[in-house]
């Protein structure tokens, strides 16, 4: 599988072959709160038990659709989460 960690060595093997799943599951969640009271968060974030992570970050689920279609202007999709150039 081409290395989606290390995009100035195209075409070489992966060490994570699970990378882009991982991200989806820490970054893209559905029941991610719309707003930005504590409580909303506080409560989503302890029902995915991920409170001992200082550092969080989640993008709307209703954007997952954008997320999975980011292959830079550069490029075009493949095939699942593979970009190739254009």
């Amino acid at each position: 599988e081409p290395d989606m960690l290390h995009p100035s060595r195209p075409c070489t093997k992966a060490e994570n072959k699970n990378g882009y799943n991982t991200f989806l599951q820490r970054h893209v969640r559905e029941g991610t709160p719309n707003d930005l009271k504590k409580e909303n968060w506080k409560r989503f974030i302890n029902s995915i038990g991920t409170w001992n992570r200082t550092t969080q970050s989640f993008f709307p689920f209703s954007e997952k659709n954008n997320v999975e279609a980011v292959c830079s202007s550069g490029g075009k999709m493949f095939m699942g989460n593979l970009c190739i150039s254009k």
